[in-house]
């Protein structure tokens, strides 16, 4: 399944936004797809953070996950996102990216600050299903 984005392609920035588009709003929820634009997804995240907004992203899909790696961990590094909806897939690739960066344990405590977490036991880098991954 592929899909289209339709209008959100043209936004590019938050500028094109409407003046006040948040509105007081409590919480800013992202799809995944906005990762697919880095510099807006940092700006809408930022602006609804310093409005005093909680945040949320969804991840879309385990390929969004590894496509997107960098815009991804940066968000989370920078404290952007407080909750992250992912299925297992989703929520595996996260956690096994972040396990593989330099400095991935600091990426895999953003992930899991951020509520990533798989199934009733949950799972770290490193791990599937209570299994350490080889």
């Amino acid at each position: 399944m592929r899909t289209c984005l339709g209008a959100a392609s043209a936004l590019t920035s938050a500028s094109q936004l409407p003046p006040g588009w948040l509105g007081g709003a409590t919480l800013l929820h992202c799809e995944g797809y906005v990762l697919y634009k880095p510099c807006l997804a940092h700006e809408v995240l930022g602006a609804a953070k310093a409005a005093g907004a909680r945040t949320s992203l969804d991840l879309a899909s385990f390929e969004l996950v590894r496509g997107c790696k960098a815009a991804l961990l940066g968000l989370l590094r920078a404290g952007l996102v407080d909750v992250v909806f992912a299925n297992e897939e989703e929520a595996l690739a996260l956690l096994e990216e972040a396990a593989g960066e330099a400095d991935g344990a600091d990426a895999a405590a953003a992930a899991a600050d951020a509520g990533a977490r798989v199934g009733g036991r949950g799972a770290g880098p490193g791990r599937r299903h209570g299994r350490t991954l080889q």
